[in-house]
């Protein structure tokens, strides 16, 4: 059949049809079909803006400042915000830097052994002069709040969003080239992670005299840095973290967390009432999970492409296992097989578990979790 022949048949398609044509289409595929003529573009746009991200820095708030300016923000469904960790004032300071971040020495060591892997170098100042406009950069950002500021707009002129996102990631910021010379000297660890945090939850707050009705808030980690690790593990120790965290409950219905087993024991020991907590990609253990059951109002619980270590074996996660230890009937685990075409995952089918916890019987004693103590659960 001719291009202009399915174009026509396309035309003739009730929106209904059309609709469910374009949730089965790519990103690509979509841009192209919002290029066809008005109509097409009207069943493209509200999938090409579902999703929306936006990066702490000046430009990702400028971009997202624009965005809200135009009737394409009516669209967001799911607002993702990446951050990662801040880096230190001092390091404007260029005694600063060559003494306690990064010295001669140091750079030397490691451009000889970047040389060796092939990898790509830069000069010594080169190094500092993107941190320190990186700094410079940080700091206007925060002075002048413009996160907060930004971010409250935002979330008060999407009337369709119900997921947000807030995503800690260290490779996803900066350049490639840079990634090799960083250190825990050079970043500001628990207050970064600790200011993103109080940020969006003041914007949530914000929002919300503006109509924000918030569905789903996710905790993402994808850290690889163990410095940023150890300072997240420090974090959640803290009393104001877990005050942030009791705010953020508070304004959602259903909590994610995903991509570090850290994230596990964030929650307050008396969480507020959860229509839902989602684990995703998650590293944990079952004692962790029935800490966070048996102390909060969870109405169900959802773990998605997670694995489970029992007794020093790779176990897959059956009904039959999470009805004995979260002590729910059968009938109350509902389960959805998800296929994963990434190579690198065990088994080509990873499960998608949803506990209903409302039929959930009393704790009788401490004997299973003594019994199960070693269980932990594996990307």
């Amino acid at each position: 059949m001719a291009t202009g022949a399915v174009s026509s048949c396309l035309q003739n398609l009730p929106l209904e049809i059309l609709y469910l044509i374009a949730e089965g289409l790519s990103f690509e595929s979509l841009l192209k079909l919002s290029c066809v003529n008005k109509r097409m573009r009207n069943v493209a746009i509200p999938r090409i803006f579902r999703n929306y991200t936006i990066i702490f820095s000046e430009e990702g708030f400028n971009k997202l400042k624009g965005f809200c300016e135009s009737t394409l923000c009516e669209n967001v469904v799911s607002l993702k915000y990446i951050v990662a960790d801040l880096i230190e004032p001092e390091v404007i300071d260029y005694n600063y830097y060559k003494t306690e971040v990064l010295t001669p020495d140091e750079y030397v060591a490691r451009e000889e052994s970047a040389e060796a892997e092939g990898l790509e170098t830069s000069s010594y100042l080169t190094l500092y002069n993107y941190y320190h406009l990186r700094c410079i950069e940080e700091g206007e950002i925060i002075t002048s709040e413009t996160d907060l500021t930004t971010l409250s707009v935002a979330l008060g002129v999407m009337p369709k969003l119900s997921e947000l996102v807030i995503s800690f990631e260290d490779d996803e910021m900066g350049e490639d080239w840079i990634k090799g010379y960083q250190n825990s000297m050079l970043t500001r660890g628990v207050d970064s992670l600790e200011h993103h945090l109080r940020t969006v939850t003041k914007a949530i707050h914000s929002a919300k005299n503006s109509g924000l009705s918030l569905k789903t808030a996710w905790l993402s980690c994808r850290l690889k840095d163990p410095w940023m690790l150890d300072a997240l593990t420090d974090l959640v120790d803290t009393d104001g973290f877990k005050d942030l965290m009791e705010i953020l409950i508070r304004n959602v219905e259903t909590l994610g967390l995903e991509g570090t087993e850290v994230w596990s024991i964030i929650l307050p020991d008396e969480m507020p009432p959860l229509r839902q907590l989602h684990l995703r990609r998650l590293g944990s253990c079952f004692c962790c999970i029935e800490r966070l059951i048996d102390n909060g109002e969870i109405g169900s619980l959802r773990l998605q492409n997670v694995r489970a270590i029992m007794n020093g074996k790779l176990v897959t996660i059956s009904p039959g296992l999470i009805s004995e230890r979260l002590r729910v009937p059968t009938s109350s685990v509902l389960e959805t097989s998800n296929h994963c075409c990434n190579p690198n995952c065990i088994g080509n089918e990873l499960k998608d578990f949803t506990v209903l916890l409302d039929k959930r019987e009393p704790k009788e004693s401490d004997s299973d979790e003594e019994e199960h103590r070693d269980a932990s659960i594996e990307l």
